[in-house]
């Protein structure tokens, strides 16, 4: 992050992910990042024992926010189970947002199941929902998402913003 600051790049255009195997090092890279004055960090689940369910879920990300202790820090949940091997569900999603309203501010879908990111719509309407990827923008952006990150808009850029705004403003985009 450093040496992205250092070559000129605005630590507000950045959002690292800092999810690890553990807790400790989560914490460590998460509050480095949020000093250097990132956007946010996008946090994976805690995926070294996969058996935590919700609860364990919850008791993690509350404990990530809770030890890093900065006001200005901006999570986004990252929802990527083929992965990790761990979900963020609805349900968890939406019990961060409720606790931590200021803090737990979007969710990332990585999974490419639209009826999970409609779940997650539908279940936390006070944050940002990221769906998979600019496949389902258009779809996306019509039942509430935000947008979409995804790696593959970096080589493409310009037609994926004309498609975002042309879709926003309610244009046929098929």
């Amino acid at each position: 992050l450093e040496w992205l600051v250092e070559a000129g790049i605005a630590p507000d255009r950045l959002i690292p992910g800092t999810g690890v195997t553990a807790l400790p090092e989560t914490v460590e890279l998460s509050a480095h990042a949020v000093g250097l004055g990132c956007t946010a960090v996008m946090v994976l689940p805690s995926f070294f024992y996969t058996g935590a369910g919700d609860n364990g879920q919850a008791r993690y990300y509350s404990e990530l926010i809770e030890k890093v202790a900065k006001p200005s820090m901006r999570v986004i949940l990252y929802h990527i189970p083929q992965n990790s091997g761990v979900p963020v569900s609805p349900a968890l999603t939406a019990r961060l947002s409720k606790a931590f309203p200021d803090t737990v501010v979007a969710y990332k879908d990585s999974a490419g199941d639209w009826n999970n990111t409609a779940a997650v719509i539908a279940a936390a309407p006070g944050i940002s929902v990221f769906p998979s990827s600019e496949a389902q923008l258009t779809k996306g952006l019509a039942s509430g998402a935000a947008g979409c990150i995804s790696a593959t808009v970096n080589l493409n850029a310009a037609a994926i913003r004309r498609l975002y705004d042309a879709a926003r403003k309610g244009e046929d985009v098929t």
